[in-house]
């Protein structure tokens, strides 16, 4: 248990029920939390802040030290052992002596809406998630420390006027002193609330507490309204609720005739017409017969946090769904590949011009276009394999002009503009050109009456604040962008357009694949992205890509070496987990003329190895169970280094991993063919053999 030094926490056996609670003019902070860890850094936190810092570690410890002495502010965990923090807090409130004192909850865990309510219900003026910002932290703390202290001061102010009725010219002096105090203290206090997205307002209950009085604070800069507004416009505050949240507004209202506090949370339409997200907290006051008569609240602006949690929820929710495509992408590659596989040996086995030729080539186009709807989940996982280079934009727009331009429909027109000197960047061409040609068709599904789409791209130095909308550090970027004049997205198309399947087309006429991967290509080059588009007034799409110092190269195509035909006397050892996979690369090798042999697991694989000094080539795939194919491949370089390694994987991840631990790594990607495979396996024996 931590403590201040001057006053240790007593033991449980050190206190006795009957002892009177210790005088103090301390303005003490109490800290209810049952990890010590949290102790040491809220004493850092705090520091400066009070007369003590006071540490326990469970509700009944609290309730000890309330009981020994007053406190200005108590901190207290939602999660504690025995007794849970909204138990101890209604414990708290139960109490007359310690039921005004300020409690503001803390939690890791519980934060969603009903958690905070239930907070606030308990008798919290403030509800705040871990891991604490030590800055608002010491701000929240420090205005209830010094409201405590104002109070204790005020207090002897009162009990030193009884002392001044008796002689004149001291009650002169001393009054004079307390209104110079009173003065001094509202100002501080104005200060420290000044520097809060805080209004403060009354609500007569004739009214259904629906009329506001907005009495500080700053009211105009966080609604938009001067004070005066609500008071001429009586429904002003009701009426600019969301309709989603009025009615819920509405019922926390009605309740305010049973209850002593009111808590809300809504989205309210400022002056400007944007939409801002507000939590108000009131306090009723009653007559002696306990009729309620007036509300007074506060209005805390709480946007920018609820902008944060939910850029953080998007962020998460992407990278759970880029796992998931990968997985799956991963799993299909592998059914692909022994499709492929029966179809080709179907197709050389039937007779070109009759039926079942033909069903094969159907059933062959139909799994050529599942593997590039693998392609594109793995794209929007950010699992692809890019091949990216120097190169700039403009250059990369002008060879697909044309093209781009073709795609449009009678009534359509293309134009371009931007910067003519764009500096340079490095991505894969043929993702750019994907990208380029996704947002055309878009733009054309969106403009079906016609209309007009600009390609635009320019240099932008992006700053912090920019930065942080668009998800991306603050520096020098090209920003490429394609807007159209169509029909435009809502806010909740806008909040799902990079979700993968999500589309508003017809059935039949999209994937929703379109922009989570050029979200998923985007993201892996270090870039970013932004939507700009509003209902009925057409939609832009900004991809953003770093520049680069390197220097834009000329494109040499490859040189294909010269490759001897297929079997020459050369044993190929195939390694792979899935048994059918394996057993369509083992026919497929056959069918090519090559000896092989097959391992279901890398120990079988490199028993043969050590076994059989004929195998001229290991055919592994990389994903397995137990020994996987990176620890093969070193156990297979031991035994015999100059053994030439063929790696296949459908995952992308498992292929990037492997480029970065051999200098010269060979691949073939699953779903492979039987030329994808004839092909890689005799450049890597005819390189082999050329060293």
């Amino acid at each position: 248990m931590y403590g201040s030094k001057d006053a240790p926490i007593l033991p449980v056996s050190g206190f006795e029920p009957g002892a009177a609670i210790r005088a103090t003019d301390a303005a003490n902070i109490l800290v209810v939390d049952d990890d010590r860890a949290s102790h040491i850094a809220m004493e850092a936190m705090l520091s400066g802040i009070g007369d003590r810092i006071v540490c326990v570690q469970s509700g009944e410890e609290a309730l000890r030290r309330l009981l020994q002495e007053d406190y200005a502010i108590i901190l207290l965990d939602v999660i504690l052992p025995q007794m849970s923090g909204y138990e101890t807090a209604d414990l708290i409130r139960r109490r007359e002596r310690s039921r005004h004192v300020p409690i503001i909850f803390m939690s890791a865990v519980n934060k969603d809406q009903s958690h905070m309510f239930e907070g606030y219900s308990a008798g919290a003026v403030d509800y705040v998630f871990k891991p604490l910002e030590p800055t608002v932290l010491r701000s929240k703390v420090s205005v209830f420390v010094e409201l405590y202290r104002k109070s204790l001061l005020l207090q002897k102010k009162a009990e030193s006027e009884k002392q001044l009725l008796i002689e004149n010219l001291r009650v002169r002096t001393e009054q004079i002193s307390t209104v110079e105090a009173l003065h001094r203290s509202l100002e501080q206090q104005s200060l420290i609330i000044n520097t809060l997205p805080i209004a403060f307002y009354s609500a007569p209950a004739g009214d259904g507490f629906n009329r506001r009085r907005y009495i500080g604070g700053k009211t105009k800069p966080i609604f938009g309204f001067d004070p005066e507004c609500f008071e001429q416009q009586p429904t002003l505050w009701l009426d600019r609720i969301h309709e989603d949240d009025r009615e819920d507004v509405r019922r926390n209202l009605a309740r305010l005739g049973r209850l002593d506090q009111f808590y809300t949370e809504y989205r309210w339409r400022c002056s400007d017409g944007t939409w801002r997200y507000f939590l108000d907290h009131g306090k009723i006051v009653r007559r002696e017969a306990g009729e309620p008569t007036e509300m007074f609240g506060t209005s805390l602006d709480i946007t920018d946090r609820r902008s944060l949690e939910q850029k953080l929820a998007h962020a998460q929710k992407m990278e759970i769904l880029g796992q998931l495509t990968s997985g799956i992408a991963h799993d299909f590659n592998n059914m692909l590949t022994v499709i492929f596989g029966g179809l080709e040996c179907l197709q050389e086995s039937a007779e070109p011009s009759s039926p079942i030729a033909r069903h094969v080539d159907m059933a062959m186009r139909g799994a050529t276009s599942c593997a590039d709807l693998t392609r594109r989940l793995l794209s929007f996982a950010r699992r692809q394999p890019l091949h990216p280079r120097p190169l700039n934009l403009n250059s990369e727009i002008a060879q697909v002009w044309d093209l781009l331009g073709r795609m449009l429909e009678p009534g359509m027109q293309i134009r371009r503009q931007g910067d003519d000197v764009l500096w340079t960047v490095v991505a894969d061409p043929m993702q750019i050109e994907t990208a380029l040609i996704n947002l055309i068709v878009n733009a054309r599904d969106a403009m079906s009456e016609g209309g007009i789409v600009t390609v635009s791209t320019r240099n932008r130095v992006i700053d912090s604040d920019s930065a942080s909308l668009i998800e991306i550090p603050p520096g020098d970027y090209v920003e490429l962008s394609v807007s159209d004049t169509g029909t435009g997205m809502s806010a909740e198309v806008r909040e799902h357009a990079f979700d993968p399947f999500f589309t508003t087309k017809q059935p039949g006429k999209g994937t929703g694949l379109g922009l989570s991967t050029i979200y998923g290509f985007i993201r892996q080059s270090n870039g970013g992205l932004a939507i700009d588009s509003k209902e009925g007034q057409g939609t832009t799409i900004f991809l953003y890509l770093p520049r680069t110092d390197a220097i834009e190269a000329d494109v040499v195509p490859p040189v294909t070496p010269e490759v001897p035909p297929s079997g020459v006397k050369d044993k190929v050892l195939v390694v792979d987990d899935d048994r059918e996979v394996l057993a369509v690369a083992v026919a497929l090798l056959q069918d090519l003329g090559y000896d092989v042999a097959d391992a279901g697991d890398g120990p079988t694989g490199l028993a043969l190895l050590k076994s059989d000094p004929t195998i001229s080539l290991l055919f592994t795939d990389l994903a397995m169970p137990g020994m996987d194919g990176h620890e093969l491949a070193d156990k297979a370089a031991g035994l015999r280094p100059t053994l030439p390694i063929l790696f296949t994987s459908g995952n992308m991840t498992e292929i990037r991993t492997a480029a970065h631990k051999m200098t010269d790594p060979r691949f073939v990607a699953k779903p492979y063919r039987k030329q994808d495979l004839d092909k890689a396996i005799r450049a890597v024996l005819t390189a082999s053999k050329a060293t």
